[in-house]
C-alpha cells in the first residue's frame, strides 16, 4: 500500500504564487517600474567655496561685459519717463506699480523733481548670449518695465533651481522656497505677464508633488506638509506682495492728476489740490480759448452740426470722410472757430488761433466750417473708412478756410489756462498731433438696429503700424521704431542668431524628446522645465485681443536662451555653442548702432540687411509735415454719393439774426 505524501502548506502557497506571476508575466510583459537612468555628469570635488577661482574669473568678465554694453552712451538719447511718484500725482495704468514705483525711487534718491535737467563653457553660454542680445541692451538703456520684470523672473528662475536640490524641510529648503515666493510676488507686481511666471513654478510644483504622492516612502504626514508649505509661500506671499505694493501705491500718489478724472467724486476730493469746483469766477470773456486735458469731462461734448443750416428732420444723417461740419460746444453754445490771428502762447508762423466763437442766435459763419478727413492707414478696415464710427475711426479736421488741421500743440499754457494743452490750427508739424477720434457717440435718431455697440479695450485692438503677431516672434520677423532725431535712430531689433537658436533649439528638443529613451531624464527634465516657461509665456498671447508687441516675447525669449544652454547631443554641444556664441557677437557689434543712436548711413544699413531697410520704415525726420492729402477713392466716393442720395433732407432757411 502505497504511502501518502503530505506537501507542507507553506510550499503549495508559494508554488501557487509562482504559476500566478508566471500567468501574470504571460498578460504582463511590460514591467511598469523600471528603474531610471541617470546619465553621468561632472561632479564637483567638495570644496568650501560655493564658487571655484574659475568661475569666479568667468563671473567677473560677464560683470564687466554686461555694465560696458548697457552704460555706454547711456546719456543720448535723454528723456524724462516716469515722474508721477516723485510729483506724488495720481495716475491710471494697466500695469501693478511696483516696477514704476522702484524707478519713481532712483529718481527720488539720484535728486530728480519731476524736471528735465556651472565650469563647463555650455553652462555661460546662455549668461553671455544674455549680455549682448541686443533686444535686452535696448530695452535695458530705456525706463520701461521689461527690465525689472525680466529681473524678478530671472530671480524666481533660480530660486526655484535652488530649491528642487535642497533636502526637504531643512533651511535651505525653507530659504529657497521663500525666495520664490518673494521673486514671484515682484514679478507679478511689475507686470501681469509675472502671472504667467507663477503658473510656471506651479506647474513645476505640481509635477513634483504627483512623484511625492507616488513614492511609498514618504508618509502621508509629509505629504500633507509638502502641500502646505508650498501653498501656503508659493500662493500666499505673492498676492501678500501684491496688494502690499497697491497699498504703497495710493499712499504715494497723494495729490491730483490726469488719472483722477476717471475716479469717484469722493475719491477725488480725497487728493491734494483735487480740481472739483468750489469758487467759480462768474465773468467770461469773449472767443473763449480752446484747450486740451487727456481726461473724461462735460466739456469734452460737442455737437455735430451741417455746415450750410440744413435740418434733417427725424432722420440719422451719417458722418462721412470729405464731410462739410460744424462743431458747437454743448456747454458754451458757441462754434469750434479758426481764423488768420495768432494763438495766445506758440508763436510760430504756422500755427493760427483756434477758438469758440459766437452767441445765442448767431448762425455762424465760414469761419466755423470744418473738412472731415478720414486717416486710413490708422482706422478700421471696412467701412470706418469711409463712415465715421465711434472709437473706430481716426480723423482729421481741416478748416474749410484757411486749409490748416486742427492741433493737439505740446504747449502748456499758462496759469490762466490751468496748465493745459494749447489746441490750434496749423499747416505744419508732427502728423499724429492733427489726429482725432470719437470717444463717446449719442444720436437720437439713430435706428435701433444700426447702433452697433463698441467698448473702450477695442482701442488696444486698432492697429498700431509698429504692432506684430505672436506668430512673427520666434522668428524675428520685425522690430520696433524706438525713437528717431537727428538721422539717427534707436531700433528694437532682437539678436537674430540667439532669436533663431533658442527656436530651433525647442523645435529640436521636442523632435529630440520624441524619439528617445523616455527613462533617461538627466537631460530631459531640465531642458523640459524651460520649454514648459518658454510656451507658458508665449502662448496665451494668441488669446489676446489686443495690440501685441515684439517686447511681449521678451519672458519667453529667455527660457528659451535657458534652454539653449543646455545642448542635448553632447557630441556635437561644444560646436553649437561656439558657433551660436561667436555669431551672436558678430550681430550685436553689427547691428549696435541701432542700439546706441550711433551714426549709421542708409546705404550700409541696406548693405547690411536689404530686405530689413525695405521691409521696415525708418524715417529720417519725425517731424512730418500735415499738408498731405489722400486722394478720396472712387468706390469711397460713389457710396458716399449713395449714402447721400438716400437721405430725405428736408432743408429749411436759418434766418440771420
Amino acid at each position: 500500500m502505497a504511502k501518502k505524501v503530505s506537501t507542507p502548506a507553506s510550499k503549495v502557497a508559494a508554488k501557487q504564487a509562482a504559476i500566478r506571476s508566471k500567468q501574470h508575466e504571460d498578460v504582463l510583459t511590460i514591467d511598469p517600474l523600471v528603474d531610471p537612468i541617470f546619465q553621468k555628469g561632472h561632479i564637483r570635488d567638495p570644496q568650501k567655496r560655493l564658487l571655484s577661482t574659475k568661475e569666479y574669473w568667468m563671473l567677473s568678465s560677464l560683470l564687466v561685459v554686461a555694465f560696458y554694453v548697457r552704460m555706454y552712451k547711456l546719456s543720448y538719447p535723454n528723456s524724462v519717463v516716469f515722474d508721477e511718484y516723485i510729483l506724488g500725482t495720481f495716475f491710471m495704468d494697466v500695469h501693478p506699480p511696483l516696477a514704476k514705483m522702484l524707478f519713481g525711487a532712483v529718481g527720488a534718491v539720484g535728486g530728480f523733481k519731476g524736471d528735465l535737467i556651472s565650469s563647463q563653457l555650455s553652462s555661460h553660454m546662455p549668461h553671455f548670449l544674455l549680455i549682448i542680445e541686443n533686444f535686452n541692451v535696448t530695452i535695458s538703456r530705456y525706463i520701461l518695465l521689461d527690465s525689472p520684470l525680466l529681473f524678478f523672473i530671472a530671480a524666481a528662475v533660480y530660486a526655484w533651481k535652488k530649491f528642487e536640490i535642497q533636502v526637504p524641510f531643512t533651511f535651505g529648503w525653507y530659504k529657497s522656497l521663500i525666495a520664490t515666493g518673494i521673486a514671484l510676488g515682484l514679478a507679478l507686481s511689475s507686470k501681469w505677464v509675472g502671472l504667467f511666471t507663477v503658473a510656471w513654478v506651479g506647474l513645476l510644483c505640481l509635477y513634483q508633488l504627483w512623484f511625492i504622492i507616488g513614492d511609498l516612502t514618504v508618509s502621508t504626514k509629509k505629504i500633507v506638509h509638502h502641500f502646505f508649505a508650498r501653498g501656503f509661500i508659493l500662493l500666499g506671499i505673492p498676492i501678500a506682495l501684491y496688494l502690499a505694493f497697491f497699498a504703497i501705491h495710493f499712499q504715494l500718489l497723494y495729490k491730483e492728476g490726469d488719472g483722477g478724472a476717471f475716479m469717484t467724486s469722493a475719491f477725488r476730493a480725497s487728493l491734494q489740490g483735487n480740481k472739483i469746483p468750489k469758487d467759480i469766477i462768474e465773468p467770461v470773456g469773449l472767443a473763449t480759448t480752446i484747450t486740451l486735458y487727456p481726461h473724461l469731462d462735460s466739456n469734452n461734448k460737442w455737437l455735430i452740426e451741417p455746415f450750410n443750416g440744413t435740418i434733417y428732420n427725424d432722420t440719422f444723417v451719417p458722418l462721412i470722410n470729405g464731410m462739410k461740419i460744424r462743431l458747437k460746444h454743448i456747454n458754451t453754445g458757441r462754434r469750434l472757430h479758426s481764423h488768420d490771428e495768432k494763438p495766445p502762447v506758440s508763436e510760430r508762423d504756422w500755427q493760427k488761433e483756434a477758438s469758440c466763437y459766437g452767441y445765442e442766435g448767431f448762425a455762424g459763419d465760414a469761419n466755423d466750417d470744418w473738412i472731415v478727413e478720414v486717416v486710413n492707414y490708422r482706422s478700421q478696415e471696412g467701412d470706418a473708412q469711409v463712415f465715421v464710427k465711434a472709437l473706430n475711426t481716426v480723423f482729421r479736421l481741416k478748416h474749410a478756410m484757411t486749409g490748416h488741421y486742427l492741433f493737439s500743440s505740446e504747449v502748456k499754457l499758462p496759469d490762466w489756462g490751468f496748465g493745459q494743452q494749447e489746441v490750434t490750427a496749423a499747416s505744419q508739424g508732427k502728423r499724429h498731433l492733427t489726429h482725432w477720434y470719437i470717444e463717446t457717440n449719442e444720436n437720437k435718431y439713430l435706428p435701433k438696429e444700426n447702433a452697433k455697440i463698441v467698448n473702450y479695450p477695442k482701442l488696444l485692438t486698432s492697429h498700431h503700424h509698429w504692432q506684430s503677431n505672436p506668430s512673427e516672434w520666434p522668428l524675428l520677423l520685425r522690430g520696433i521704431n524706438y525713437w528717431n532725431r537727428e538721422h539717427r535712430q534707436v531700433y528694437l531689433l532682437g539678436n537674430a542668431v540667439t532669436w533663431w537658436a533658442a527656436t530651433l533649439s525647442i523645435a529640436g528638443f521636442s523632435l529630440y524628446a520624441a524619439y528617445t529613451d523616455k527613462h533617461i531624464f538627466n537631460f530631459n527634465t531640465q531642458v523640459l522645465s524651460y520649454t514648459l516657461g518658454w510656451a507658458i509665456h508665449y502662448a496665451p498671447f494668441f488669446l489676446m485681443g489686443r495690440q501685441l508687441f515684439l517686447h511681449h516675447y521678451q519672458p519667453a525669449l529667455y527660457f528659451g536662451i535657458l534652454a539653449l544652454g543646455h545642448p542635448y547631443l553632447q557630441n556635437i554641444g561644444y560646436f553649437l555653442v561656439a558657433g551660436t556664441t561667436v555669431l551672436s557677437l558678430i550681430f550685436y557689434v553689427y547691428y549696435s548702432p541701432l542700439i546706441y543712436a550711433s551714426p549709421w548711413t542708409r546705404d550700409r544699413c541696406s548693405g547690411a540687411n536689404k530686405k530689413l531697410a525695405k521691409k521696415e520704415e525708418h524715417h529720417d525726420n519725425d517731424a512730418e509735415l500735415v499738408q498731405v492729402k489722400e486722394p478720396v477713392k472712387e468706390e469711397v466716393a460713389a457710396k458716399v454719393e449713395e449714402v447721400v442720395k438716400e437721405v430725405p433732407a428736408k432743408k429749411e432757411a436759418v434766418k440771420e439774426p
